[in-house]
């Protein structure tokens, strides 16, 4: 059976995917990689923070109830509310695992759809918007995004901040080949050091 016609697996836990016994590189894995994400400040309650912000998010979008039991967690959900009600962005998928089979690569886009009728990827921060995001997020803007494949699409990061408010990091159109450039060399790397 060819790759294409394979189902995309993913292991949430070692942030690791797969299609058939082919494994493909991880797009953070990518930029790790190759130099561009430092991990020296990741800390295991950012990232529990983090996982717990993105799914209690996911359940605010689809309708769901929430469970806000951390304070702490409950600003970011504020933040993220904030947004909703003053972008307004119309949803085409949520925390959508997604592949290039034929580049060897995958991740897990927080959100895309459209954002004043424009189309969008947006990535959620809970902590400060790292130097690598417009990589990561050309890197989703040019996968397949089901039937609304369109490759340059706007790219934002929506950092949500303890105070209950959130702030946007647009990235320029103009900057997206540039930008997937970037990210294609370095992707070409990773495979070269992994012997992909």
């Amino acid at each position: 059976m060819p790759d294409n016609a394979l189902p995309l697996r993913k292991d949430p836990v070692q942030h690791r995917y797969w299609i058939g016994t082919r494994e493909l590189l991880a797009v953070t894995n990518v930029l790790q990689t190759v130099g561009l994400i430092d991990g020296t400040w990741f800390t295991a309650s950012s990232r529990l923070r983090g996982i717990i912000v993105h799914q209690a998010a996911e359940a605010i979008d689809r309708g769901e109830p929430v469970r806000e039991t951390d304070p702490e967690v409950s600003t970011y959900l504020e933040a993220y509310r904030g947004f909703l009600q003053e972008a307004r962005p119309v949803w085409h998928g949520l925390e959508q695992p997604v592949a290039d089979i034929t580049l060897g690569y995958a991740g897990t886009v927080d959100r895309w759809g459209t954002l004043q009728g424009d189309a969008v990827v947006v990535d959620l921060k809970t902590g400060s918007v790292p130097a690598w995001a417009p990589l990561q997020l050309v890197a989703y803007a040019r996968l397949d995004l089901g039937a609304h494949r369109i490759v340059r699409r706007r790219r934002i990061v929506v950092q949500l901040l303890p105070t209950g408010r959130y702030s946007i990091r647009e990235y320029p159109l103009v900057n997206f080949m540039r930008d997937e450039r970037v990210f294609l060399a370095a992707l070409a790397v990773a495979q070269w050091k992994c012997g992909c």
